[in-house]
This record gives structure tokens, C-alpha cells and sequence, in this order.
């Protein structure tokens, strides 16, 4: 686990006492290597709105010189999660999530690119 845990962190290059959830790195066709931080968080997470920047910018892809990162929240419905994390998830829209950390993203500086993607993970009905 230790061997698979290291290939998908690239040996968390993220800086010491930081830990990025996934990076990829991938050779193109050129023979460069590209490399995309990839930040998960959960809707109920109260760093969801301001990770993208804090996080994922500023810890994670401006100090090591990486230029490209994804940033993924997973969203429930508020019925499906337990305790006091309902009123935190009734808090975002899919939507309204998106828009807002897609507008984050935008204001990044070049060459910083982060795609936002909101993913709906409710369970089925």
C-alpha cells in the first residue's frame, strides 16, 4: 500500500507537512513531463469554498512550481448524510458550487490552470 500510496502522490512533492490528495504525472508525446495536482474535498468540508485557492494554489501548485491542478467536490443530498454535516451540505448547490469555485479558478494567475469539477454523488432514490 505504502508503494501505491507513494506512485499516486508522486512522493508528495506538495512541500513538508503538506499532503495533496492525488498527482498524476504524465509524459507527452515530446518526452515533457506534466503534472496535475488533483484536491478532493467533500460539500460538508468547511474549506470547501476557499481550498481551491488556499489549498490547492497555495500550497500545493505555486510553491512547487506545478501549473496544473483539478479540484473535485463531491456532493450528497442533505438527506443522505448523517449528523451535523446535513446543515453543512444544505449549504451548496451543485450549481451554485460550481459557479463559484469555477469563478476562482479564473482568477488565478497565468500559467495557473485549475479545472473545477462538482460531481453528484447522491444515492440513488
Amino acid at each position: 500500500m505504502d508503494t501505491i500510496n507513494k506512485w499516486l502522490t508522486g512522493g508528495n512533492s506538495a512541500g513538508v507537512g503538506q499532503r495533496h490528495d492525488i498527482r498524476v504525472d504524465a509524459t507527452d508525446s515530446a518526452g515533457d513531463t506534466i503534472c496535475v495536482v488533483i484536491e478532493v474535498k467533500g460539500c460538508w468540508n468547511d474549506s470547501t469554498t476557499t481550498a481551491l485557492t488556499k489549498q490547492l494554489f497555495g500550497q500545493y501548485l505555486e510553491p512547487a512550481g506545478h501549473t496544473h491542478g483539478v479540484y473535485l467536490v463531491a456532493c450528497f443530498q442533505p438527506e443522505q448524510v448523517a449528523g451535523d454535516k446535513r446543515s453543512k451540505v444544505a449549504r451548496h448547490t451543485t450549481t451554485g458550487l460550481l459557479e463559484d469555485l469555477a469563478a476562482q479558478a479564473q482568477q488565478l494567475p497565468s500559467p495557473f490552470n485549475v479545472a473545477v469539477v462538482v460531481h453528484d454523488i447522491a444515492l440513488p432514490r
